[in-house]
Order: structure tokens, then C-alpha cells, then sequence
């Protein structure tokens, strides 16, 4: 997502789409929240400017797909920053905020740039920097990684994997 500052809404927050448009053109009206529940802004938003899931990337060449689960990605990334690099969740919604071109992958064979490193590597590497494992932190993750991760998945209802490959 991007920032909407006529709206008071920064890139971090997360929104519900409340209804689908699709005409004259595809959109979404998203409402956001604030802390006690009430409504902050309400308004729609292309596309372009969500962090969903189900983004699907063909190779021109091969045909094969692969399924760009973007929403879950970035969660993912934040929940393994704030639980291994020990940041809160504004520190980590900042980091992403600072990596968020990262996360637009539109083609192919930029999803293949990431995904031959994991969700975790990324997220450490952005919350710590490079050479984050001679530092303190682990690299490969550490014992009960898989454990935390598929748990984390399942409370934050989160698709199974960030990048689904087919054929």
C-alpha cells in the first residue's frame, strides 16, 4: 500500500476491504480503524495500492506461475522481525516501510530474485543488516523456527507460503 496522507493513513496500517468495485473500473473501498474500534477513514483504493495475496506472475517463456501471496509476505517479514530481531511493531512496520519497493514484485523473474533466499533471511537482513549472523543472530534460523512460523501463519490467518510455484 501507499501512503494516503489526505486520509491520515501511512503505508503501514492495514485496512478491510468493505466492498469490491468493478465499474467503471476495479477497486476497493477499505476501512480503517483506529485502536478502540472506531472507523479512522473510509475510502477506495486501485489495486495497485493493496498488499493482497493471490498475485499471479506467469514466465513468458515456460508458462509456468508462480502465486505472489504479497500481504502474507509482509507480514511474515514483520512477525520475524519483531520476534527475532526483537523489534516492536512500529519498528518493524518502519523497516518494511523502507523496503517496500522490495515487495513490489511484478514480474516472473523478479519473484525469483527473493524467493531463492527465505522470509526469514530477508527479514533479519533488513531489521540488522548485512552480515546480521556474525552479530549475535542466527543464520540458518534458529531451533523452533518452522514451529513459530507455521503457528504465526495459522493466528494471523496468513497463506501457507508467501510464494506458491506451478507448472
Amino acid at each position: 500500500m501507499i501512503d494516503f496522507p489526505n486520509e491520515g493513513i501511512k503505508e503501514s496500517e492495514i485496512g478491510t476491504v468493505v466492498y469490491p468495485y468493478d465499474n467503471p473500473h476495479e477497486a476497493y473501498e477499505v476501512e480503517f480503524v483506529n485502536s478502540d474500534g472506531t472507523t479512522k477513514a473510509m475510502f477506495a483504493i486501485l489495486p495497485e495500492h493493496i498488499d493482497k495475496d493471490g498475485i499471479v506472475l506467469t514466465c513468458e517463456e515456460s508458462n509456468k506461475r508462480i502465486v505472489y501471496n504479497r500481504f502474507t509476505f509482509r507480514e511474515i517479514i514483520k512477525g520475524i522481525i519483531m520476534k527475532y530481531a526483537d523489534k516492536s511493531a512500529n519498528e518493524a512496520d518502519s523497516i518494511i516501510t523502507k523496503h517496500s519497493d522490495f515487495l513490489k514484485i511484478e514480474t516472473f523473474e523478479e519473484s525469483l530474485t527473493v524467493t531463492h533466499e527465505i522470509e526469514y533471511h530477508w527479514a533479519m537482513l533488513w531489521a540488522c543488516g548485512e552480515g546480521y549472523w556474525r552479530t549475535g543472530y542466527s543464520y540458518p534460523p534458529p531451533n523452533g523456527y518452522d514451529k513459530w512460523e507455521l503457528e504465526y501463519r495459522e493466528s494471523q490467518k496468513l497463506a501457507k507460503k508467501s510464494f506458491e510455484f506451478f507448472d
